[in-house]
């Protein structure tokens, strides 16, 4: 089925000429934990990952994403997002009005920082999700997002399905969900958000975000609020050593520290980019829980590969 979805959209993509050729990527990690002290809620975990991003350019105003992970773990290959995107003409947007763009597909819902778009690896941190993706796992939805007015962004979504990642309750709510994002840019470059999860079968999520990025920095909060419990990281990342791709030789630090409903977890390290196609990672964590604390140290080296059909 995926094999035929691949080949459906580059086949598709191949009888337009005029359309942006389809780009793939190609990603292999090898991640090494060495934990000190006690046991790592993860454990001692070891695994060759091999990523592939396929981006189809259907036409001008409509897109496929199909990413897939094979874990070395267990040689089983699976289905990480599968995206359709879809933006509508200006002439066309009495269809609903100031739509900028509609997802659907396999992805991760609207909440909080998004993390379904951005390339893994190009973060500082070897484990880079924010807290939302601990309580909003993938799941199979839809999605439109708005310009309601100037410099405000909105979202509007509904997802139900098979939901993977995040905690165990988590994976088993599979009943329907919606959710609700505004972002507005603020002056010096900030972005304010906020994001609301309504269900009527379980609490009630809602998340606020403050993020200024550029270039060389990224700076980013986030605080997450379920029931009388809340959780937020503040993370900072910058390029003491900043140099184009095709230079090479870029370095960049990073810090994270987040405060968790079990414990803290604080990150320290930073990521070296010889060039376009290598990265390399190394990570000091320390991790406090109420009844034990323990250090790691995490190492991750990156080879990766694009190209257009």
């Amino acid at each position: 089925m995926f094999a035929l979805a691949i080949a459906f959209v580059m086949a598709a993509s191949a009888a337009r000429a005029a359309v942006p050729p389809t780009s793939v990527s190609l990603f292999g990690s090898y991640v090494n934990e060495d934990t000190y002290g006690e046991d790592s809620e993860f454990g001692d975990l070891k695994p060759l990952n091999a990523w592939t991003i396929v981006d189809s350019r259907i036409n001008k105003r409509a897109h496929l994403v199909v990413v897939s992970k094979v874990d070395d773990r267990d040689k089983d290959e699976r289905l990480h997002d599968f995206r359709f995107h879809w933006k509508p003409k200006q002439k066309t947007h009495w269809l609903a009005l100031w739509l900028s763009e509609f997802t659907a597909g396999y992805f991760i819902p609207p909440f909080g920082r998004e993390w379904s778009t951005l390339n893994p690896f190009q973060v500082g941190t070897v484990r880079y999700s924010g807290i939302s993706d601990s309580l909003v796992a993938r799941d199979n939805g839809v999605k439109a997002a708005f310009v309601p007015v100037r410099q405000f962004q909105a979202a509007a979504a509904l997802f139900a399905g098979e939901r993977k990642g995040g905690y165990t309750g988590e994976r088993n709510n599979t009943h329907r969900h919606l959710y609700f994002q505004l972002r507005r840019p603020l002056p010096y470059g900030l972005i304010a958000g906020a994001s609301y999860r309504f269900t009527t079968r379980d609490r009630n999520l809602w998340a606020v975000e403050f993020t200024r990025e550029s270039g060389r920095s990224l700076y980013a909060f986030e605080l997450l609020r379920v029931g009388r419990m809340s959780q937020w990281y503040a993370l900072a990342e910058r390029d003491v050593r900043h140099r184009t791709p095709e230079q090479g030789g870029g370095i960049r630090l990073v810090g994270r520290f987040e405060e968790l409903r079990y414990g803290e977890r604080l990150v320290l390290g930073c990521a070296f980019f010889p060039d376009q196609g290598l990265t390399f990672k190394a990570n000091y964590v320390y991790e406090s829980f109420p009844d034990s604390g323990n250090h790691k140290l995490l190492l991750q080296g990156i080879a990766h590969h694009g190209f257009s059909l």
